[in-house]
């Protein structure tokens, strides 16, 4: 069966008018909370709202596809599926208010971020180690605003991920993984990042020159197939052909 799940907040009217067009159902997250369906490995399923998830995970009869999302959720558990790919590669999973001086060498750049999360809560740059203190008591402001919208299974809290900053252009990839396990790329789309943090999810654009960057064999998710997701990595300007993965996650969430 191929299911729709709507979120709270989804609005559009535009995904009402495809029903009895196609052989789906589209349900709202109150009317899948209140059935009794559960989704099987052979059902296909996607969610235009992050909300939604919660719900569809705890209705998944489907061991495999639960542990890939599971994976694919946590920024930790992705990111060293990564680990022999990237060898070199500084990161670590700890508590908020287990951030230390220490921790940080001073001529490198870091990102410091929710293992589990979105929409850019509590992610910092970390640029000077005496900046943490007061980096922590922001992050943790940030997060007391957002931690009521969303349950512990699609947001960890002050349960962190620190990883060293990657420099250069940075580009987005949709792709799935096929029956046979290769992965196919169906869009590639350049993120210039903005001076301003509010404007960071503005503008992606696409062009032949860019499909041509991205090697197919770069492959961090082979055990996911078939799985639909995001690759995000950052193109290196200095030496051409370094492309380094920032994250790998799920598209919604098929």
């Amino acid at each position: 069966m191929n299911y729709i799940i709507t979120g709270e907040n989804f609005t559009s009217h535009l995904l009402q008018e495809l029903d009895g067009d196609f052989p789906l159902e589209i349900l709202t997250e109150q009317e899948l909370r209140e059935s009794d369906i559960s989704f099987h490995k052979e059902d296909k399923l996607f969610l235009p709202s992050q909300s939604s998830l919660d719900p569809v995970m705890e209705r998944m009869d489907c061991p495999e596809r639960l542990h890939a999302i599971e994976q694919l959720t946590d920024k930790y558990r992705c990111r060293s599926l990564m680990r022999a790919m990237f060898p070199d590669f500084e990161f670590r999973e700890l508590e908020l208010s287990e951030l230390r001086e220490d921790m940080f060498s001073p001529d490198r750049k870091y990102v410091i971020k929710p293992t589990k999360g979105f929409f850019g809560v509590g992610v910092r740059t970390i640029e000077k180690p005496g900046d943490i203190h007061a980096i922590e008591e922001e992050i943790r402001r940030d997060l007391e605003v957002n931690r009521g919208f969303f349950s512990d299974r699609i947001f960890s809290g002050e349960r962190m991920i620190v990883e060293q900053f990657i420099e250069g252009d940075e580009y987005a990839i949709d792709m799935f993984y096929s029956e046979q396990g290769k992965p196919i790329i169906v869009n590639l789309a350049h993120h210039p990042l903005p001076k301003r943090r509010e404007y960071d999810h503005v503008l992606y654009y696409t062009n032949h020159r860019i499909f041509r960057l991205y090697p197919p064999e770069r492959d961090p998710g082979r055990n996911f197939s078939p799985y639909p997701c995001r690759v995000q990595t950052r193109k290196r300007r200095a030496g051409a052909d370094r492309i380094e993965s920032v994250s790998l996650w799920r598209i919604r969430h098929g």
